[in-house]
């Protein structure tokens, strides 16, 4: 009797987790995404899931090898019509592009950048008004 109230229980917390995160699913997002970079050339995507991250950040890090010579794009998808925002940091954590204007409130799906210096990049991801939503960020590069 008592393997069948484990088997129950492991039973149904699987189903509710497998549900929890079937909620904001950003491989749907990707497509649409990798198709914003042409005629970039494909190199990674980065997942952004606000809808089931823990804590209470509303910013998301990530980081990647650029290399000078080359032009990068970032392509943003977000759900819920979400305006999901890109801040490029250098490798000192310098802010040295953004595809979001405050000022202006002007918001753009891609940020071109021209790398002059090869080294470690970081981007910042968030979501317009810290919604708890998901999207994909794509990143592409040709050589100039």
């Amino acid at each position: 009797m008592r393997k069948i109230y484990s088997f129950i229980i492991i039973l149904i917390l699987t189903l509710i987790t497998s549900n929890l995160y079937s909620q904001c699913d950003t491989f749907e997002f990707l497509d649409d995404c990798t198709g914003q970079i042409k005629p970039f050339t494909f190199i990674k995507s980065f997942d952004v899931n606000f809808a089931t991250k823990k804590g209470s950040s509303k910013k998301m890090e990530f980081s990647y090898p650029l290399n000078s010579g080359h032009t990068y794009i970032f392509a943003t998808c977000g759900g819920n019509e979400a305006k999901m925002i890109l801040n490029l940091f250098d490798r000192n954590h310098k802010l040295i592009a953004t595809n979001y204007i405050a000022s202006s409130k002007k918001y753009y799906e891609t940020l071109v950048y021209e790398c002059n210096s090869t080294s470690e990049y970081f981007f910042e991801v968030s979501f317009e008004n810290d919604q708890k939503t998901c999207g994909v960020v794509v990143l592409g590069f040709k050589a100039r």
